[in-house]
């Protein structure tokens, strides 16, 4: 330590202005929590010094844990590796259920009792873990660890397809004009309920929201496209057109194959289907190969509305062209296969 005293070394420190006075806080705290000493300072000098006032209040430090290496001692024991690879929330649950009694309405409790419910969740004790999760805000209010504790909340009412619990839960984060990262997520985790609910208007005015607020937002792009086929779901196929055209600009090579797809795709849904078969077969013919087959998504897509404007034997070519390229015993080569079935003995064109 730089002006070494024994006042620093009694006990481990229970508050930020004690941490301050520390070099090396997750060194002294592992120290502190196996009791053992941490070879710490690089001068032989003053690493005995410390050495000897560390074993001279060693008695006092062992008689008193404070708050601080207490909570972190139950954290480094609750994310023990081995205990995770074997899926041991039972210790978990133990662990945080003690927490959140120990250090009841501190801030370290909140994170006891959130612990505790997740625990709980994994475990599938679904009374007990919604009862303790939702007894939290009125516990702690107006805490702000209560912005993940309706995040979670909400994941779960969502996964159980309670979508009013849900909205509520999440509505709980998005009131807060903090715009930090839970509020983001909470928006994006509602235009998803909205979505899955069917109430498309919604979801799409959060989209078209978050970009807006959000432009640099890591999630932008794809909430982008997302307004997109939004439009589309609304059958504004002119919009999403527009929308998804104004974009290609700024996408890379990777994301352009399924913007060009749903440009085509909108003029499907349309019933334009000379126009729809010319922007389809552009992803097949001059988009870069991507991860995603959309290549093969468009050229059955093309195929399909050459069958609507009863063009028999461009269609039965797109389709062979599918079994060819995919292989018969594939998906897409099975399905093509059955279309090809279906147009019967019409002459594939040349």
């Amino acid at each position: 330590m730089v002006n070494p005293q024994l006042a620093t070394y009694v006990f481990a420190p229970a508050n930020q202005d004690e941490w301050a006075r520390l070099p090396a806080i997750r060194q002294l705290l592992l120290g502190e929590l196996a009791g053992q000493w941490v070879d710490y300072h690089p001068a032989p000098v003053s690493r005995l010094a410390e050495q000897v006032i560390w074993g001279l209040t060693h008695f006092l430090r062992d008689r008193r844990q404070t708050p601080l290496t207490r909570f972190a001692g139950m954290l480094y024991d609750c994310l023990d590796s081995k205990r995770i690879e074997a899926k041991d929330f039972v210790s978990a649950e133990r662990i945080f259920r003690k927490l959140g009694k120990d250090y009841r309405d501190t801030s370290s409790g909140i994170l006891g009792d959130y612990g505790l419910g997740k625990a709980l969740l994994i475990q599938n004790k679904t009374e007990e873990a919604l009862e303790t999760l939702t007894d939290i805000p009125k516990r702690y209010p107006k805490h702000p660890f209560l912005h993940t504790v309706y995040l979670g909340l909400g994941d779960f009412y969502s996964a159980q397809q309670q979508w009013d619990n849900a909205i509520a839960a999440f509505n709980q984060v998005t009131k807060d004009s903090t715009f930090d990262g839970n509020y983001r997520l909470a928006i994006r985790s509602l235009l998803d309920v909205y979505d899955r609910m069917g109430l498309k208007d919604r979801a799409l005015a959060l989209a078209r929201h978050y970009v807006a607020r959000f432009p640099e937002d890591a999630r932008a792009l794809d909430l982008r496209i997302k307004v997109g086929l939004l439009l589309i779901d609304l059958l504004q196929f002119d919009d999403a057109i527009a929308h998804l055209k104004r974009l290609k600009p700024f996408v890379d090579a990777t994301i352009e194959p399924e913007v060009q797809y749903y440009i085509g795709k909108s003029h499907m849904n349309a019933g334009r289907f000379e126009l729809a078969i010319a922007e389809l077969l552009r992803v097949k013919f001059f988009s870069k190969p991507s991860k995603l087959p959309w290549d093969v998504i468009a050229l059955y897509d093309a195929a399909t509305c050459y069958t609507r404007i009863n063009n028999c034997s461009m269609a039965k070519k797109l389709f062979l062209q599918i079994v060819r390229e995919q292989g018969a015993a594939s998906d897409f080569g099975r399905f093509a296969n059955t279309k090809v079935s279906e147009l019967g003995a019409c002459t594939v064109a040349n």
